[in-house]
């Protein structure tokens, strides 16, 4: 109970210090800040950690560290990580896990970019729809 109780008080917080800024619908997310990187990664990487943290990620820019500024850890169940590398595969049909992903404090630009490059390495076999 304590635990839920933590993620809340993250996660409220979080999306509190994050209502100074407009929200960024995803095509101008994408434009401004990712303009490289194929919309359906980008689309998957910020839907998905939205739904692991509840955090707003439409208020979330790339410059933000998950850990320092989002507080993403604490805002989600201890193996997002785990529901990320199985979304990941039913998605798009490869598998995460031989990438290495890091827990450190990464920004949200350095997740989409690793998860990006890990994805598309060889692109045999991914499906990008």
């Amino acid at each position: 109970m304590l635990r839920l109780f933590t993620r809340r008080r993250a996660r409220k917080a979080t999306n509190h210090r994050l209502t100074t800024r407009p929200d960024l619908a995803r095509p101008g997310w994408q434009a401004l800040y990712a303009e490289n990187i194929p919309p359906a990664i980008v689309d998957f990487v910020l839907d998905s950690f939205e739904g692991y943290s509840g955090i707003n990620f439409a208020r979330v820019r790339p410059f933000d560290r998950m850990e320092a500024d989002l507080q993403f850890s604490a805002a989600c169940f201890a193996d997002w990580d785990l529901d990320l590398y199985e979304d990941f595969e039913h998605r798009f049909g490869r598998d995460l896990r031989n990438c290495g992903l890091p827990k450190g404090d990464l920004t949200v630009d350095g997740w989409i970019r690793l998860i990006a490059a890990c994805a598309t390495e060889g692109r045999e076999g991914l499906r990008i729809d």
